[in-house]
């Protein structure tokens, strides 16, 4: 069709350690009768893990007749579910998680404002989060905006986006996370600030060459 779809796929290895440093509360009493917890063996004093790990995703953009753009992907970390052999009777493993995503770009009448719809679920099976967004933007240069992440925040959001000429663009943004789940009572939000860069290949064109046909007698 008319769009782009692009593939990736990630490899690489995922190491996890695990710190002695161990306390439990019955070994800080005042008259020491809680005892040592490295005396447990059952405990491990440290120890460290290297497993393989592999992602794949696919991403599909396109633009519609009437010049609205959309966009669909989809991705999964750690399909192999690496496992991380602690103990011989104990094999803990990466879980698989997987993110959905899509979007779709509204242009309204006049060409000056565009609506920017958006969604994104990640899931590892037991546990779903949900984000949905929308962003209204002016000019194709400044936008802002407000998402809603399921049982967590509300997040307000702003910035903008400058074209390079042809070689490339570039942006700034900024948003705030209101917390609406029960960690508000311990944190009132956080700041997220991005910056972002996205690079240009401009396609070189080829030198041709021609001969005169006046002189194709003397061409070797």
């Amino acid at each position: 069709g008319t769009g782009t779809m692009g593939f990736g796929v990630s490899v690489g290895f995922l190491n996890k350690a695990m710190d002695g440093d161990w306390i439990s509360p019955s070994s800080l009493t005042n008259d020491g009768s809680g005892g040592n917890v490295y005396a447990d063996p059952i405990i491990p004093h440290m120890d460290s893990k290297l497993g393989f790990d592999m992602g794949l995703g696919v991403y599909y953009n396109a633009e519609t007749r009437d010049n609205n753009k959309y966009f669909a992907g989809i991705s999964m970390t750690h399909i192999n579910r690496s496992q991380l052999k602690y103990a011989e009777d104990v094999n803990p493993f990466n879980q698989r998680h997987l993110f959905i995503t899509g979007g779709y770009t509204f242009g309204l009448p006049g060409g000056t404002l565009q609506v920017f719809p958006t969604f994104f679920i990640v899931t590892d099976g037991a546990t779903t989060q949900y984000l949905v967004s929308g962003k209204l933007i002016v000019n194709r240069k400044f936008w802002t905006g407000l998402a809603y992440r399921a049982n967590d925040a509300v997040i307000a959001m702003l910035g903008m986006d400058f074209s390079t000429g042809g070689s490339g663009n570039y942006g700034f943004g900024y948003a705030y996370d209101f917390t609406t789940s029960e960690m508000s009572s311990y944190s009132s939000g956080s700041h997220e600030i991005l910056f972002r860069y996205c690079f240009g290949f401009e396609k070189q064109t080829s030198v041709t060459s021609y001969g005169n046909v006046r002189h194709l007698g003397n061409r070797r």
